[in-house]
């Protein structure tokens, strides 16, 4: 640790030396373009800095840097063109923030107008300047975005918006409990001829109505639609989306019949079905579906029979099954599953017999079995585990975990 402390210091001390001398570059750089060129320039400080060499400056910068620069009131134009100039070609993020129309007036008629990744979330702005963004825009996220003018929905505005993105690929907006079947049907007419291959919105109010409306989405490839409303009829329409390699369906209801639709999908490698009533049944269903890399089915009803199923899923590296009735004996299952990096198990009355068993597993670097059953004994033997990074064990029943043992 204190060797990594002395290399952080030592590299943060590097990044300020390598700026500063950029800076006197460009200073000297500076003064010697001012006699042989002839360009508009404006006095910053004791020198002149043009649109250029603030160029090369907001280079060095992260998004959120130049951002700051941009809702500087008092930064001169060249300043603001070069930040403009410069987020064309880098992600802007602008988080957080309340974000006034001229802003965003900039960022699509000015030299943001070749953009390709705005993200906007948990910002507040007003909704109609979503028509004034760049339409070269490739990515957009709006999470939890606000109106400044309460009386403006935001699905509308989007959906005026939208055709104007002919390039648009990814498309975020969680977080907008407005987002219904109907606005969906909508919106998909919209963005199936843009050819979207990533749709996120989680915790809205689609139900199975408007996952059948998405399904006619046929390119797309990762979906997020946790939080929603999205029963066994949904599951099915999704089940028809054959490109989709990551699939978000938490905090649903597809339960079993659902799960027994979604295991059809064999290009699946990232899954997510926690909290959606699922049991053994469903277990064994899924259990079928052996490109999955991801499985997080947290939160259900699985026990050992649904573990001993889950078991056969051997290229599954990632795996949560917290919040289930697992035992030790669904841990003798799980442990016989090859290949794990990251495993948990929380909330799963498992004792210490359930994790001496986890315990001879190998290549596990993250482990997670907080909340069982665990005495001083079980955590000993967890303490063994070679490789392992990231052990937590909070709510068990560990009386002295400092004489436990540390990882080897």
């Amino acid at each position: 640790m204190k060797n990594t402390a002395v290399s952080s210091r030592f590299f943060m001390r590097f990044k300020k030396i390598r700026l500063f001398l950029v800076w006197i570059f460009l200073f000297w750089n500076a003064t010697w373009a001012m006699i042989g060129e002839e360009r508009s320039e404006r006095k910053v400080g004791f020198f002149y800095l043009g649109q250029v060499n603030c160029e090369r400056i907001f280079r060095f910068l992260s998004s959120s840097d130049l951002v700051s620069s941009m809702l500087t009131r008092n930064s001169t134009d060249e300043m603001r063109e070069a930040a403009f100039h410069v987020c064309s070609t880098y992600p802007l993020s602008i988080n957080y923030k309340n974000i006034e129309d001229d802003l965003l007036f900039s960022i699509g008629r000015g030299y943001g107008k070749s953009m390709k990744i705005l993200n906007l979330s948990h910002s507040t702005f007003n909704f109609c300047m979503l028509r004034e963004l760049p339409e070269t825009l490739v990515h957009l996220s709006l999470d939890g975005v606000r109106s400044q003018n309460g009386s403006l929905v935001f699905i509308d505005e989007l959906l005026r918006a939208l055709p104007k993105f002919k390039h648009l690929k990814e498309l975020i907006f969680n977080s907008n409990s407005r987002i219904t079947d109907v606005s969906m049907a909508e919106m998909v007419a919209i963005a199936e001829v843009h050819g979207i291959t990533k749709l996120h919105t989680a915790c809205g109010a689609i139900a199975d109505v408007g996952a059948s409306s998405i399904a006619m989405m046929r390119e797309i490839t990762d979906l997020n639609l946790n939080g929603n409303d999205i029963g066994p009829s949904g599951a099915l329409s999704i089940s028809l989306m054959e490109k989709v390699t990551k699939l978000h369906l938490g905090g649903n209801h597809v339960g079993d019949v659902g799960a027994s639709c979604i295991s059809q999908m064999q290009n699946v490698t990232d899954l997510n079905l926690a909290a959606n009533q699922i049991t053994d049944v469903g277990a064994h269903h899924l259990s079928r579906m052996q490109a999955v890399v991801n499985l997080n089915l947290a939160a259900n009803q699985i026990t050992p029979v649904g573990a001993s199923h889950l078991s056969r899923m051997q290229r599954v590296a990632d795996l949560n099954l917290s919040v289930n009735q697992i035992t030790d004996i669904g841990a003798v299952y799980v442990s016989c599953m090859q290949g794990m990096v990251s495993l948990a198990l929380a909330e799963n009355q498992i004792g210490d017999f359930g994790a001496r068993v986890i315990s001879q597993m190998q290549g596990v670097t993250i482990l997670n079995l907080s909340n069982n059953q665990i005495s001083d004994d079980g955590a000993a033997s967890l303490f063994g585990m070679q490789g392992l990074t990231v052990l937590l064990l909070h709510g068990n029943n560990i009386q002295n975990l400092e004489q436990v043992g540390s990882f080897p």
